[in-house]
């Protein structure tokens, strides 16, 4: 009957999704008497409640000092980028820039692909004025 008992309990904690629960001899007095931590009885707020979980969090984690570090490192860098967001595009830019940059010369085949490459940059770009007369052209 009480394995029928603690069968159901187990049950109805899962459901609000209590990670593992256990059937304890001698019930709370004798866990606290084996000096298993147990929350003491105060009033909760939003706060107490995030500090608790943050807790918990970081008991099941247990960060290296060194996983800490890349932590503060990441979050410094997200920090400067958010505040200097205009850098920040800047250099999202060049780097755009530059992979499609070696990208394209990566697809070459030989050096013909890159003269053909060279001579439609060159001939594509003449420059007409709104009259549509040809003001610049370069030619190579």
């Amino acid at each position: 009957m009480l394995m029928v008992l603690v069968l159901k309990a187990s049950k109805s904690l899962r459901k609000l999704r209590v990670k593992r629960p256990y059937l304890v001899q001698g019930g709370f007095q004798s866990w606290v008497k084996q000096g298993i931590q147990a929350k003491e009885l105060k009033p909760e707020t939003m706060l107490t409640i995030l500090n608790e979980e943050a807790e918990a969090i970081l008991e099941d984690i247990k960060p290296s000092p060194v996983q800490t570090l890349g932590y503060g490192v990441g979050f410094a860098a997200a920090s400067y980028a958010l505040l200097e967001w205009e850098k920040t595009l800047q250099f999202i830019a060049i780097i755009g820039l530059s992979q499609t940059i070696y990208q394209r010369i990566a697809s070459y085949n030989g050096p013909e692909d890159f003269k053909q490459d060279v001579y439609l940059w060159c001939n594509w770009h003449n420059f007409v004025n709104h009259n549509g007369n040809q003001v610049f052209s370069l030619s190579c």
